[in-house]
């Protein structure tokens, strides 16, 4: 580089820049167990989805619902996070157990939401893209990590409707709520090649579909120290 007559001239060979792996702050996915007929669950319902509106995809949220009208079963998580089995009952980050519904319960989940932002993310997804036919949803992305895996890392999604027109104990419509849940094994290969998946469409009529994907240590059994989502 440089001065001529008044202007800066650059001489050297050109050559494209790579594009940076675009990495934002985590979000933060709650996964809460929760059915129709319980009287205190939608106190958490409603602080989940107040809070929702207010940070936006900062964080994530699911119901998985128990015994009612949805007609589908998730012990195998509830299980598997030894989580109380009376409701509501919810684990965040895979790792804060909050157990309780009541008035307090949205300064409960804004206080254990606030501790848990602004982290930097160990693993993001970049070219989502999905087609979807009469039986299934095959979904492909690429997968990137600044972080070390093992063979307990799983890909985990879950297909949800965001609006059904099924309504909880205090009369609200339940939202974010999971239909159908799955899950693939990850290994190296997979974040340098891409991964694909499918999602049997199950027998439900969905108001508004969505599919939520997110990376979870799940190590067997639970260690709330491990076992986390990234």
């Amino acid at each position: 580089c440089f001065y001529d007559n008044e202007n800066y001239r650059i001489i050297g060979n050109r050559k494209e820049a790579e594009e940076p792996d675009v990495r934002e702050d985590a979000r933060i996915l709650v996964e809460l167990f929760t059915g129709t007929w319980c009287p205190n669950c939608p106190y958490v319902e409603s602080a989940l989805s107040r809070l929702k509106q207010e940070m936006g995809d900062k964080f994530y949220y699911l119901e998985y619902h128990f015994q009612d009208s949805f007609k589908t079963n998730h012990m195998d998580l509830l299980n598997y996070y030894k989580l109380p089995q009376s409701l509501p009952v919810s684990i965040i980050q895979g790792d804060t157990k909050i157990a309780t519904g009541n008035q307090n319960s949205y300064s409960e989940y804004k206080y254990a939401l606030e501790q848990k932002l602004n982290k930097e993310a160990s693993v993001w997804f970049e070219n989502f893209i999905y087609t979807v036919d009469n039986n299934s949803i095959t979904f492909e992305l690429d997968i990137k990590k600044e972080m070390t895996i093992n063979s307990t890392f799983e890909l985990r999604w879950a297909l949800v409707d965001k609006e059904t027109t099924v309504k909880n104990k205090a009369g609200d419509n339940c939202q974010n709520v999971v239909i159908t849940k799955g899950s693939v094994n990850l290994t190296e290969e997979s974040f340098t090649n891409g991964l694909t998946a499918v999602i049997d469409l199950p027998n439900y009529t969905f108001s508004k579909p969505s599919v939520t994907v997110w990376v979870q240590n799940v190590e067997l059994p639970y260690n709330s120290e491990t076992s986390v989502v990234y």
